[in-house]
């Protein structure tokens, strides 16, 4: 059951005023349509200035469109002013006052709500003791820590019970360290109370930690829309794979049986259907789908390297280049001709690895990823 629905929506404002170009310095929000189930945790990634914020805004009703919708469970809320809309929202920063207590920061929402004041004792307990802090009613905000000031401020806006929790990148101002346990108790506190959440990040973590589906932006725009894992394997154009982390991207074109790029070339299954015909444009290669073996002087070896060759064998010869260990994994930088391919794998050499020496690379046809592509002939 769709929960919210963004119509035709779209925002235009100039960023300064003093510049003598306006179209260099206009900016323009522009969704067509966005729509988000009952209970999804939805999230709205890209870099700074695409716009993530801004579309926050226009759903929470803290910033005016010129044209659109925006509708929860069927109704229109669009000239609704925010404080009339159910809805809450957490910031960058925890926004505490200073001068009241947890408890007071907890239930002040609801207390302009009118709600009786057992109730807000009530909540405000229940709540807190959700988000591991128990016992920090009656502390103000200078006496917590920084991530114990963003839970009191997701606390407040869970205790409002809000048809939609907006997030707009929380976590931004909190070490790594606390970062992942926020990203655990934003888990457990969404799995509990089952609300719809859209969640504004720029962090790829926070995408693949937390989000049933995701849109990227880039512009004002939504670029594509699904689950990090479906974005991830299937991104639709160069931009989103260098978003989702992808390195080695390669533009080119695609014959029968290999792609040809620049200074590279990948072997792949024989496509038929290409007879007459080529593709053309970027593949991305995960770097985990590849793996790197020594070449020593021995039979095994140059076996291997003669069967580069053969048909059904895919692999490349290249120098190694950078080397990193951590926890486990090896990232690698290998020269491919004048390339740079990135791997990352698990480490099964019983001795470090030597800057500059040959190596082998093994990659899996099927992982490589085809976009922006064009069929000629």
């Amino acid at each position: 059951m769709t929960k919210l629905c963004l119509e035709g929506i779209e925002k235009s404002y100039i960023k300064n005023n003093s510049s003598k170009n306006k179209s260099e310095d206009d900016f323009r929000i522009q969704i067509d349509e966005l729509l988000i189930n009952e209970g999804e945790f939805f999230g709205i990634v890209g870099p700074s200035g695409c716009g993530k914020t801004t579309l926050l805004k226009i759903v929470a009703g803290l910033q005016e469109i010129n044209k659109g919708e925006v509708i929860i469970d069927g109704n229109n809320i669009t000239k609704i002013s925010a404080e009339n809309r159910n809805i809450s929202m957490v910031f960058q920063q925890p926004l505490l006052f200073p001068h009241m207590t947890v408890e007071e920061n907890v239930t002040f929402g609801l207390k302009m709500k009118k709600i009786d004041k057992t109730e807000r004792k009530k909540r405000a307990k229940q709540i807190l003791e959700s988000v591991g802090l128990n016992g920090y009613l009656y502390r103000y905000p200078s006496e917590l820590s920084g991530g114990q000031k963003q839970r009191v401020a997701i606390a407040r806006a869970i205790a409002y019970k809000p048809e939609v929790l907006l997030m707009d990148e929380p976590f931004s101002s909190l070490d790594p360290a606390l970062r992942e346990d926020m990203r655990n108790l934003i888990l457990k506190l969404h799995s509990k109370y089952k609300m719809t959440t859209i969640f504004v990040t720029h962090d790829r973590e926070d995408a693949f930690t937390l989000f049933d589906r995701m849109a990227i932006m880039r512009g004002g725009e939504i670029l594509q829309i699904g689950s990090p894992k479906e974005i991830y394997e299937n991104p639709l154009t160069k931009y989103i794979a260098g978003f989702m982390g992808y390195k080695n991207i390669f533009q080119g074109h695609i014959n029968v049986n290999e792609f040809v790029g620049k200074n590279v070339k990948f072997k792949l299954p024989n496509q038929n259907y290409l007879k007459n015909k080529s593709i053309y444009g970027y593949i991305v290669i995960p770097s985990e789908s590849l793996e790197v073996n020594l070449v020593e002087k021995n039979n095994q070896n140059i076996k291997k390297m003669h069967q580069i060759e053969s048909k059904d064998y895919y692999a490349f010869l290249g120098i190694l280049e950078e080397v990193n260990y951590n926890q486990g994994l090896l990232y690698l930088k290998i020269k491919y001709n004048s390339e740079e391919i990135f791997i990352t794998q698990k480490n099964k050499f019983s001795e470090d690895l030597k800057i500059g020496q040959n190596i082998l690379v093994e990659y899996m046809p099927e992982k490589i990823h085809f976009i922006e592509k064009k069929v000629r002939g």
